[in-house]
């Protein structure tokens, strides 16, 4: 089971810093798009939540709740037309029972719970359609950071 987490969470950290840094220089060749987010001047009001990827890319609910601007990252990669992955990270100063609460609303209970350096860590697996979406929720300090990513089989 820990070999798992353990697997798991290498992943999740290769996927967040892949997402972070959009194609990371991988020298694949393929079309890749980056979703950025315009930086909030504070003389208008934006809704954030419409520059994510949409359920449908991700292929799970986005939980939109009070978002933290400056942390949404995410990116797309295509090959031959058809998406090979999508994915975002981004946080929310909303606690983490809150959003806990409503991914289990969306998604059910959850594959796997753990605790990391002293802030819950839970996570869902889900496929269809020749897909695999990994959602990863982690209780912060002020907040939730979320991660969602889909990939092709």
């Amino acid at each position: 089971m820990k070999r798992k987490l353990l697997c798991l969470f290498t992943i999740l950290v290769i996927v967040a810093a892949g997402c972070l840094s959009g194609c990371g220089g991988c020298s694949c060749g393929e079309k890749h798009e980056d979703y950025y987010v315009p930086v909030d001047n504070g003389h208008q009001e934006t809704d954030y939540s419409s520059m994510l990827p949409s359920e449908a890319e991700l292929g799970v609910p986005v939980y939109s709740g009070d978002l933290n601007v400056s942390s949404i990252s995410s990116s797309k990669e295509e090959t031959d037309g058809e998406v090979t992955y999508v994915g975002v990270d981004y946080s929310t100063s909303d606690d983490f029972e809150t959003v806990l609460a409503w991914y289990e609303d969306q998604l059910g209970e959850p594959k796997e719970t753990q605790d990391l350096d002293g802030y819950p860590v839970v996570s869902w697996v889900l496929e269809k359609d020749g897909r695999q979406t990994m959602v990863v929720i982690q209780g912060k300090a002020e907040g939730t950071a979320i991660s969602i990513l889909n990939d092709k089989l």
